[in-house]
Formats: structure tokens, sequence, C-alpha cells
């Protein structure tokens, strides 16, 4: 196996593994803003009803 040929498949990886990482954290995040605003229109649901 060619050096070269290593650490440039090491760079591909390392870049695609970095691009997927941040991908995943920003859905992660899309996800858990989404859960909290339905539980605040769940929270402001039981408050109009128990008026």
């Amino acid at each position: 196996m060619n050096p070269n040929t290593f650490w440039a498949g090491m760079a591909v990886g390392v870049a695609a593994g970095t691009c997927l990482g941040i991908r995943m954290k920003a859905r992660e995040k899309k996800i858990r803003r989404m859960i909290n605003r339905t539980a605040r229109h769940m929270e402001n649901a039981f408050d109009q009803m128990s008026r």
C-alpha cells in the first residue's frame, strides 16, 4: 500500500466524518427545538383548559 494513498484516504475519511457529525448535530438541535416547542404548546393548552 502506497503511503500517499493511505494519507489521502485518511484525509477524505476525516473530512467525511466531520461533515457527517456536523449534520447530525444540526438535526439533533432541530429535533430538540421541536420537542421543546411541542411541550410549550401542550403546557399552554392545559393552562387554557384550566381557566
